[in-house]
């Protein structure tokens, strides 16, 4: 017989049919035998297992698995023996129906396999890659020792083949299997190492079941006896453990210490140049650490690696992490060329991107590096390639590249002729900014306008409505159902790009006449508003807008709700703040004249609800303070005036004149001195 499979399996009813399946080809093809050792299972992976073969036997778990494997191989008949598990599953059969049919098969002691390790659940692009010798000649001498992690022990040389397997147990973001299996894999190492504590591969395994099971300090701990260790060793002995160095750099990278990863990924160089990841983790820490030339240099190392991967002389001993990471290097090179301002060679890695994820994040950078070096028609070719659901994020990253990085005028009108012939927002509002050149809109762009939902403008469009403000377009004709939170969100934009936004709005409002209906008060008030908010006008002409607002905004409160509410003040049954502004203010105007203390403290009221209009409270507060002052000259220009009459009277001796202006004079001034000196002056004559 050619080959015994043999496998020990303890409740895997959800796995081990997925594994026999994929076993068949191999059954097919060769002269074979099926081994299933059950250790103790309570679900239905007995049953299971009896339905593809009848060799089905059951041994106790001792907690070693070593001595179980053992067992497994004391049954097999075969020239070669394959050693697989329940929860794996072959994918590429074919290389080992061909090694076993062939002569050369006889050279070798020993055939790896690569292994890529699922790691999480739902989603089969986040693995790890590995060869483990998984196909041995059954001489009677290949046996496996350890307790666990067991290691295998056989004659002659091994060879790396082209099949693989998928192995399903390490999901790290499954809580209960990570749980189950360290509590099981980590006793048993720490009783190893109990009894064999200078193991350097128990130290290490006892690192990776900590660092699986997120226990960081724990695996730096355990690491750093294994590399004590490893230090110990003589310098041509110390290849043999080179995957200590390997899994000390990624567990100081769980850590985040990357001046420590960059130490451990230094030091693994000097000893072994072709392990892929340490070129990677190295990269990775180096740019995180802002050596960005090192990094460029170092993910280019692994990518060129990356792609002699099947010429490469592996280490069976080393997992490999990062083989799945082509594309975050080009993904971190496109940033760290930026960086560096090698725009050419930050744009070839970007167009290597496929990842839909990675392309869009990456999104914002293709953009800046086609507008920095002024690939316009490039950018509107990459446009056209992506997905026609990705295009508002295009148009959020382009605006953002336009307003965050400064471009001149220039470049944002080259950005914008690229785009004008496209028949959505942004293509209209690249129309607008090129006629705005121009003078004048063509009848086309109005009919344009006239037919966009401006209640569902995105922000990346805001620049629309700054156009139209500046050409006096009639609003009123587009804004009729909208929401106010929508329009002041439109106007926040555009507020961070055009310095004169203030200075449009209130240009517009002069030229604006405003019919009595509701959606007419609510865009001037919405209008008036932002224009205060803004605060760049001079006091006369903010005092003028002021003024509007307040009219504006007491028309919409007595459109939308009750002259209860209103006469009543019931502030807690109004929309916002605003509105409670509002409220007070149309309490205030009505106590202007009438009481000036009920004034003022509606204007108080006004502004503790909204603070954003402290300078119009001013303002009015002046006003009254002005006025205050004027009653008072007038006052004391009357009191002046009377007495003066008085003074006049006595000198011309018309005495009971006098009197009567006194007597009238005191109910308004009772105790001015200057009159008591006249009544004095009366009696003396």
């Amino acid at each position: 017989m050619k080959l015994s499979i043999g496998m020990m399996v303890k409740n895997e009813e959800n796995n081990l049919e997925r594994c026999l399946i994929s076993l068949q080809p191999i059954r097919d093809a060769i002269d074979s035998e099926l081994i299933i050792v059950d250790t103790g299972s309570e679900d239905n992976t007995v049953a299971i297992a009896k339905q593809y073969t009848d060799r089905v036997y059951y041994h106790k778990w001792n907690n070693h698995f070593s001595e179980m494997r053992n067992i497994t191989i004391s049954y097999a008949k075969g020239e070669w023996f394959l050693v697989i598990d329940a929860d794996e599953e072959l994918q590429e059969t074919q290389p080992i129906i061909d090694f076993l049919l062939s002569e050369g098969s006889k050279d070798y002691g020993a055939a790896a396999l690569t292994c890529k390790n699922i790691t999480q659940k739902n989603t089969a692009d986040h693995y790890t890659i590995f060869s483990t010798l998984r196909l041995f000649k059954n001489d009677g001498y290949f046996h496996y020792e350890g307790a666990v992690h067991n290691q295998q022990k056989f004659k002659g040389k091994a060879t790396q083949l082209g099949a693989s397997f998928v192995h399903y147990g390490y999901m790290s973001d499954d809580k209960e299997l990570m749980d189950k299996k360290f509590n099981r894999t980590g006793t048993i190492l720490k009783k190893e190492l109990e009894k064999n504590p200078d193991n350097i591969y128990y130290w290490y395994q006892l690192s990776a079941s900590y660092a699986m099971h997120k226990d960081i300090n724990e695996a730096i701990e355990s690491i750093e006896k294994a590399y004590q260790l490893f230090c110990k060793q003589k310098q041509q002995n110390q290849s043999k453990y080179i995957y200590v160095l390997t899994h000390r750099a990624l567990v100081y990278k769980l850590a985040a210490n990357y001046q420590k990863v960059e130490e451990c990924c230094l030091e693994c160089l000097t000893i072994n140049r072709s392990c892929i990841d340490i070129y990677f983790h190295l990269a990775e820490a180096q740019a995180i650490l802002s050596k960005c030339k090192e990094a460029i240099e170092n993910y280019n190392n692994y990518l060129d690696l990356l792609a002699r991967y099947d010429e490469l002389d592996k280490n069976l001993s080393v997992v490999e992490y990062t083989l799945n990471n082509q594309e975050l290097a080009y993904y971190n090179l496109v940033n760290l060329y930026k960086h560096t301002e090698d725009y050419e060679q930050a744009l070839y890695c970007a167009e290597k991107l496929s990842s839909e994820k990675l392309i869009l994040e990456n999104m914002g950078n293709i953009i800046f590096l086609y507008v920095k070096m002024k690939k316009y028609q490039s950018l509107r070719t990459y446009y056209n390639t992506i997905k026609e659901e990705w295009r508002s994020i295009f148009y959020e990253k382009l605006s953002e590249t336009v307003s965050q990085n400064q471009v001149n005028q220039e470049t944002e009108r080259q950005v914008a002729v690229v785009f004008t012939d496209i028949a959505d927002e942004y293509g209209l509002y690249c129309r607008l900014l090129i006629e705005d050149e121009a003078g004048a809109f063509s009848n086309e762009t109005v009919n344009r306008i006239q037919n966009i939902d401006f209640s569902t403008l995105p922000l990346y469009c805001s620049g629309i409505l700054y156009y139209l403000l500046k050409w006096h377009y009639p609003l009123e004709k587009l804004f009729i159902n909208f929401k106010e939170i929508w329009i002041n969100c439109l106007f926040d934009q555009l507020s961070r790009k055009y310095d004169d936004l203030s200075e449009k709005i209130y240009d517009y409002l002069q030229n604006s006449e405003c019919k009595n209906n509701l959606s007419e008060h609510k865009l001037h008030k919405a209008l008036y508003r932002y224009v205060l908010l803004i605060n760049k006008l001079e006091d006369a002409e903010y005092k003028f807008v002021f003024d509007r607002y307040l009219e504006e905004g007491i028309l919409y409160l007595q459109f939308i709700y009750s002259t209860y509410i209103l006469d009543n003040n019931m502030v807690y049954d109004v929309k916002n703040d605003e509105e409670v502004f509002l409220l007070n203010m149309y309490h205030a105007s009505i106590h202007r004249e009438s009481s000036q203390a009920k004034y003022l403290q509606f204007l108080r009221q006004a502004l503790e609800a909204f603070p954003g209009m402290k300078r119009g409270i001013e303002i009015l507060l002046k006003e009254v303070q002005e006025s205050k002052q004027t009653e008072q000259n007038e006052f004391e220009q009357y009191k002046q005036q009377v007495k003066g009459t008085i003074k006049q009277l006595i000198t011309n001796n018309q005495l009971d004149q006098a009197k009567k202006i006194i007597q009238e004079y005191r109910t308004i001034v009772p105790n001015d001195i200057e009159v008591l000196l006249f009544e004095s002056q009366i009696f003396l004559n």
